[in-house]
């Protein structure tokens, strides 16, 4: 089993669609930024969010907001506009948590069951 963890911010608004038999599926890209002498690298990671977490997710996430993703890594295969097959890779979501939102604040927080407490400063955390 190959499992990663992406930790990053969504380089786009969540794309929240349903299959034929109505089921919610979410797709994200995940910006991953890492320094490393004093230079800047982002790599991109593909997402899909499966259930009630990808409508959460695309109800409380958007462009810019942090997110951590752990789940299963999948290949997938297609075919490009000039017929060459093509491989990616993508990370389907077992567990999701929403970091903070756009622009550094961090005023509303979820998790996988889908719950959201709002914290308006901090002597309201319970910690």
């Amino acid at each position: 089993m190959f499992i990663a963890t992406v930790i990053g911010n969504l380089g786009a608004d969540p794309e929240l669609r349903y299959t034929p038999q109505g089921k919610p599926v979410c797709n994200l890209s995940v910006a991953c930024n890492d320094y490393y002498n004093d230079q800047k690298t982002t790599t991109w990671a593909k997402c899909v969010i499966w259930g009630p977490d990808a409508e959460n997710t695309s109800k409380f996430m958007r462009k810019g907001s942090q997110i951590a993703i752990s789940g299963k890594v999948r290949e997938r295969e297609w075919q490009d506009k000039e017929g060459n097959m093509r491989k990616s890779f993508e990370v389907h979501a077992q567990q999701v948590q929403f970091l903070g939102s756009k622009g550094g604040d961090t005023g509303s927080y979820g998790n996988s069951q889908g719950r959201n407490n709002n914290y308006n400063n901090s002597q309201d955390v319970p910690f």
